[in-house]
């Protein structure tokens, strides 16, 4: 699952749902039928869950029923996705750590409408980004992209890393 905080809303991707809880009121179903969520991103009124269905985008600030998956048609190859993040410039990164599809990095710079596969070989288990500069948590260790996702440095076991990054944050 994956949990989004915005001031005293709480947004949970559970049980194959978005689910929304305001002011510590019980939860309420957003959108149904997303698949397992595995990420969450917000950008102004962009909102992106990461499922294993796909990545559900609403342009709405996550109003129900505002959302659409968006899968193969739009570029992603692999929608067993395993998380997403927007970058301070808006540009989107969504990732699959799953083998069944090309590079497992997939970027959008038109608010998740369309997708390109990156070319990288390593499979991402999850992506954050602060400012320009993305973090990726992979099978192998972390990869650290300072220009939208452009060239990764790959940081494994001979920098501190020890085996597969399980997710990714930075503290400034």
């Amino acid at each position: 699952g994956c949990v989004y905080a915005s001031g005293t809303t709480v947004w949970a991707g559970a049980g194959g749902a978005l689910e929304k809880s305001t002011s510590g009121g019980a939860f309420s179903s957003v959108q149904s039928g997303t698949g397992g969520g595995l990420g969450v991103a917000v950008s102004g009124s962009n909102f992106y869950l990461a499922t294993s269905s796909g990545l559900w985008v609403s342009n709405a600030s996550g109003a129900s029923g505002s959302f659409g998956l968006k899968g193969t048609a739009q570029g992603l190859a692999n929608t067993g996705l395993s998380g997403v993040a927007v970058d301070s410039g808006g540009t989107v990164l969504a990732v699959s750590s799953s083998s069944g599809g090309p590079n497992g990095f997939y970027l959008s710079q038109d608010d998740g409408s369309s997708f390109t596969a990156l070319g990288t070989t390593m499979f991402p288990r999850g992506i954050y980004a602060y400012g320009t500069t993305w973090y990726a948590s992979t099978y192998s260790g972390l990869g650290i992209s300072s220009d939208g996702g452009a060239t990764w440095t790959w940081r494994g076991p001979a920098q501190g890393v020890q085996g597969a990054a399980n997710g990714a944050w930075y503290m400034p």
